[in-house]
């Protein structure tokens, strides 16, 4: 709707004044139509021309600062000094049209400027991949630059990751578009116009894990079943969007193949599918078997670009097996090849040095598994909240991995069945397997063993196609990537209701506000202002703060009076964290922000604080710390649950905002080895299994805690001891049952005190150890010392009998006493 406002001789103002918001980011545009006239008679304006006699009369236009004291702060340097002249000028180069930033604190002009050197970028982040444009905004652009535009990707460690191709489309747009990169996490942007003589520009930009960006485009390979991309000579298509390229545009498609022996991590062109194709959304062939794919590159992408390699978008398929152009030697015989390799593979992981010992212990319950959301979060292969298929652990309900890589780059995994007890790979094939190169990646990156995802298919992934998707030695897969036990996973034990839970060493603040501390003390805080809630200053470092205001109630008539105080906003780092704070927002849900940490005269100081943004993604890199969402995502954007996790502490903290409520709840989970630390202080407690000492420096009167009645809320599953794990026989079963009072009540597969299980063996082997054990209660199972197994049958002395196990119905071969015949080696499946 067009305003328009007359003076008395018929001249007229016609304007317009429209406001665009996606939540996060809101515009406003002014576009003006007419002006004839800036001053009234009355302000001594012409009568003829309305043109103010005296300047500081003339219509004003900016912006009101809001403060009571400084009226509007025009921003008169993108208008016209004579606002008649407001309709035949702009800040976006369309005649009558202004267009401004106004979300953050201070006003932006949008348009370009010619003194301004900070490029910002969108989108802000990218897939780990690369093809998309990275679009260059803020500097005013010379058309004439063209293609010597170029892009120069660094890390925060000063490595230079490379050096992107672009072009220059007007003077206030340009883009480049990246290459693959081999690391994830934010990283500088510098902007060169003379082809990388100068380096003028410099701007910020985000690298994400392929798994955690949505609403990208894609190749997708269509054809199905999908075993046929495991073998050359099939009929296959891949698909894309047309719209992800000009409609006229001549297009090329390649397969590339990763590896990162030799001169480190890189990508090869190792096969063709087409070239100077029409842009029809898809492309069928027929492979053939390329001697440059072994089982060094043998998995990799499918790449469509356009033709000659031009500066535009490039699209990619998720990684996968490129079984469809192995080596002929491998499409001769799929199954002897895979088998070879796999001896291979073991022989060559076996001499590796080991790395398990870095490893966190599986969660023994799913329950357990998501409360420890600060230490493990959901495999995006294997997860009950997205739906996703578990193609590698069939029977799984979820997975969850270790959020940040092991000192030795390594990662744990950890499955759990549709009972929610723990899948180990000693028993099954689909059993939970930790991982040589943690999926996620390992800081620095770049290097071979810790580039996110593509180690982890090198070293973990592909070898399990050659030992059990290709092959038939799955048994010697398992035995190399081990399930992490449970038995020595250690969930703190709270109190509530004179009832036993498990929780993580975890202390709580909800409501308004209760506080239930690492060590179980319960207790109201009615405080007004911002109080640290917890501080580790040794062996570790970190902070926690949080502020507390007074939360409006209404009484039945709806008038609005002072409620109780609640928890609004938190604060939060560890020694080599960005800084992240977290706010009630009435829009969002929760606002998120970050800095920067700096030292000045021994005191820490906060520079550079941005919002921060979730679109399309529900995971950050950050530095030192890593935020998930939790809660699905709208269109909305509205945030509701939240985990921070930082890497150097091990610290997780979660953060929710129930729906129709005005305060956050937060969770705080300590690693155990902090237990007794004298150098813990904050509302949270001192984490020293002394509940009757809490807040006594800090906070007197605040030292008789009692029981919360909300508690049930975060109660989170069972207090259990778990025994050590005790692997199926390579050539036997082994049963489950729980009792009770005698009596069988269930066949779980768990390793929970009371657990039953009893061994048996294939037909020409005998049992080695006790045929039957109990978990007891100081989490060992009973019987003999030596591992129950079965080997292959020699002189046996003693009678063999059979028992029928009454709890499952089947039939169970002992035997008590055997000899090795010395010509006779063990024999087994594998």
């Amino acid at each position: 709707m067009w305003l328009t406002l007359y003076r008395n001789r018929g001249q007229r103002n016609t304007f317009q004044v429209v406001l665009t918001t996606d939540i996060l980011t809101t515009f406003v545009f002014y576009r003006y139509e007419t002006v004839q006239w800036a001053a009234g008679t009355t302000l001594f304006g012409d009568p003829e021309t309305g043109i103010p006699t005296y300047g500081r009369h003339q219509a004003v236009i900016g912006f009101n600062k809001g403060d009571g004291f400084n009226g509007y702060d025009g921003y008169y340097e993108v208008f016209p000094s004579n606002v008649l002249n407001i309709p035949d000028d702009s800040n976006v180069d369309v005649s009558g049209l202004y267009a401004f930033k106004i979300d953050g604190e201070d006003i932006l002009s949008a348009g370009c400027q010619d003194t301004e050197i900070t490029v910002y970028t969108y989108p802000v982040f990218g897939n780990m991949f690369g093809g998309e444009k990275v679009y260059l905004n803020g500097p005013c652009w010379e058309v004439s630059v063209g293609n010597d535009l170029k892009c120069r990707f660094t890390s925060s460690e000063g490595v230079e990751l490379q050096i992107a191709k672009g072009t220059v489309l007007d003077r206030y747009k340009a883009y480049c578009v990246p290459e693959p990169f081999f690391m994830v996490g934010e990283v500088t942007l510098d902007v060169s116009i003379n082809n990388g003589s100068t380096w003028n520009y410099e701007g910020l930009y985000r690298i994400v894990y392929p798994g955690r960006v949505t609403n990208i485009g894609r190749v997708n390979r269509t054809s199905s079943p999908p075993s046929i991309w495991e073998t050359a000579g099939n009929s296959l298509t891949i698909t894309w969007e047309t719209a992800q390229f000009e409609t006229d545009d001549r297009l090329d498609a390649h397969v590339l193949a990763y590896r990162e022996d030799g001169s480190g991590p890189r990508w090869e062109e190792v096969y063709t599918i087409a070239t100077d194709e029409e842009n029809t959304g898809s492309i069928s062939f027929t492979p053939t078997a390329t001697e440059t794919v072994t089982e060094d590159n043998a998995y990799g992408l499918i790449r469509v670009q356009l033709t000659n390699g031009g500066i535009g978008r490039k699209l990619y398929t998720t990684e996968h097996a490129l079984g469809y152009v192995l080596e002929q030697e491998y499409q001769d015989d799929p199954e002897v090849w895979s088998n070879e390799k796999c001896i291979a593979w073991a022989g060559e992981d076996d001499a590796l040095p080991p790395y398990t010992d870095s490893l966190l212990n599986c969660p023994c319950t799913l329950d357990q598994a998501l409360t420890d959301s600060g230490r493990f979060q959901p495999d995006t292969g294997c997860s009950m909240f997205t739906g996703s298929v578990c193609t590698y652990h069939v029977g799984a309900k979820h997975c969850v991995r270790s959020v940040f890589a092991s000192f030795k780059h390594a990662g744990a995994q950890c499955c759990y069945n549709w009972d929610g007890y723990l899948m180990y790979a000693g028993d099954t094939d689909q059993g939970s397997t930790n991982d040589r190169s943690h999926v996620w990646g390992s800081e620095p990156y770049l290097q071979a063993n810790m580039v996110p995802s593509l180690s982890h298919w090198k070293h973990d992934v592909i070898t399990f196609y050659y030992c059990c998707l290709w092959g038939t030695d799955c048994r010697s897969y398992m035995e190399r990537r081990i399930t992490m036990d449970c038995a020595n996973y250690e969930p703190a034990e709270h109190v509530a209701k004179k009832l036993h839970y498990a929780f993580l060493v975890t202390a709580i603040t909800f409501g308004d506000p209760h506080i239930i501390t690492f060590d179980n003390a319960n207790y109201t805080f009615n405080g007004k202002g911002e109080f640290t809630l917890i501080e580790v200053i040794q062996p570790t470092r970190f902070r926690l703060d949080g502020r507390f205001e007074v939360i409006p109630a209404f009484t039945s008539t709806t008038q609005k009076k002072d409620g109780a105080a609640g928890l609004t906003a938190l604060v939060m780092f560890d020694y080599s964290s960005d800084v992240i704070q977290i706010e009630k927002d009435t829009l969002n849900g929760m606002a998120l922000y970050r800095g920067t940490q700096t030292f000045t005269g021994g005191s820490i100081e906060v520079v550079n604080w941005e919002r921060i943004s979730f679109r399309d993604q529900t995971w950050l890199d950050l530095r030192g710390v890593s935020i998930t969402i939790n809660n699905d995502m709208d269109s909305r954007q509205v945030v509701t649950s939240l985990t921070v996790m930082f890497r150097s502490s091990s610290v997780g903290v979660n953060v929710t905002r129930f729906e129709n409520n005005e305060v956050l709840s937060v969770s705080v989970i300590l690693p155990s080895s902090l237990r007794g630390t004298s150098y813990i202080i904050g509302m949270l407690g001192n984490f020293n299994n002394e509940a009757n000492d809490e807040l006594q420096t800090r906070y007197d009167g605040f030292t008789d805690p009692f029981l919360a009645t909300d508690e049930e809320i975060y109660e989170a599953g069972l207090s259990l001891t778990s025994c050590t794990f005790i692997p199926t026989p390579r050539n036997g079963i082994k049963v489950y049952s729980q009792m009770e009072d005698g009596e069988v009540v269930s066949s779980y597969s768990n390793n929970f005190v009371g657990t039953v299980i009893e061994f048996g063996c294939d037909e020409y082997y005998v049992l080695e150890g006790s045929p039957k054990r109990t978990c007891q209660d100081d989490g060992t199972y009973s019987g003999s010392e030596v591992i129950s197994d079965c080997i292959y049958e020699a002189t046996v002395y003693t009678t063999r009998f059979e028992e029928n196990n009454s709890g499952t119905g089947k039939t169970i071969l002992y035997t008590t006493a055997y000899e090795d015949h010395p010509s006779e080696e063990r024999k087994g499946k594998s």
